[in-house]
């Protein structure tokens, strides 16, 4: 399910993006995070119905996860420079 190859992800969006974690490790690759935000807007679908089990295999990140991280950048008007 690529909405955007890796590459592009990595060289336009992850570096308009901040990834402090405060102090803790990432459960996942920033382009997956990336990749099923992107996803959850072409798609339309809610947030509460993302398949992060298709994106994530073996990480424990639910939508609530995917959700904050969005809604922290949008906050920071960060997502707005993507």
């Amino acid at each position: 399910m690529e909405v955007l190859s890796r590459d592009m992800i990595r060289q336009w969006i992850l570096p308009a993006l901040p990834f402090s974690a405060h102090g803790r490790p990432s459960v996942v690759e920033p382009f997956e995070l990336v990749e099923v935000i992107l996803y959850k807007l072409k798609s339309g679908c809610q947030w509460r119905l993302l398949p992060v089990k298709q994106f994530f295999t073996g990480a424990s990140l639910t939508w609530q996860g995917v959700y904050t991280r969005f809604n922290a950048w949008r906050k920071d008007r960060s997502w707005q420079g993507v």
